[in-house]
């Protein structure tokens, strides 16, 4: 299985489209350019190989682009292709169709069955996942045996304890608390731990900003 990193795949598929249509490099590179991009058939040429940074002006740029001249629309979440798994990041590889669904408007989290090559990423997140229900499991009234600092957080959000590790587990792949110690680091002292939760409190609430709702 060949995996390309998010431009490369971009690139590839509209070098494919192209193809499919007739349509030459000078032709998409005349097109950009009405669209206020300068762009050469050397442009053209370094987004198909995978050497151009495609940012989100681009794409849409490259979507209408190609709408145009192939006569058929174009769409956002088709500039992927038939492609099965991107490259967002070394470390981060998921699902194609997650990005095309995110490309398409919807705010689903990434969850851990998303990702790809990466197996101690997906580990790290099936334990976490497995150990937060291992303690619901245990637990008679869960929210009493929390750590005070999940119980503030969950209340500054306008959640039960329970729905905040629920919801840090599907986002983050951890508990808010292994979270929240990932990004203050090693040794942190209480003020930087306060802070890495004060961030990860307005992440959530703007996400959920209707709290369990």
């Amino acid at each position: 299985m060949t995996i390309r990193t998010l431009d490369h795949q971009i690139g590839y598929t509209v070098r494919a489209l192209r193809g499919e249509n007739s349509v030459t490099l000078d032709a998409l590179a005349t097109a950009m350019r009405g669209r206020g991009f300068e762009w050469s058939t050397g442009s053209v040429g370094n987004l198909e190989a995978g050497r151009m940074k495609v940012t989100i002006a681009i794409a849409i740029a490259l979507a209408d682009a190609l709408s145009e001249r192939t006569g058929r629309p174009i769409a956002l979440a088709d500039l992927l292709g038939d492609a099965e798994h991107v490259e967002i990041s070394p470390r981060l590889r998921i699902k194609a169709a997650k990005v095309r669904d995110i490309l398409n408007g919807s705010s689903a989290p990434i969850l851990a069955g998303d990702l790809f090559g990466d197996p101690a990423l997906r580990t790290r997140a099936d334990e976490a996942w497995t150990r937060f229900q291992r303690y619901l499991s245990t637990s008679d009234d869960p929210a009493l045996e929390m750590p005070l600092a999940v119980v503030r957080a969950a209340r500054a959000l306008g959640l039960s304890a329970v729905a905040l590790q629920s919801r840090s587990m599907e986002i983050y792949g951890r508990s808010i608390l292994e979270e929240r110690d990932a990004r203050a680091g090693e040794g942190a002292s209480a003020q930087a731990l306060g802070a890495a939760m004060r961030v990860l409190i307005k992440e959530l609430r703007e996400r959920y900003p209707h709290g369990e709702h």
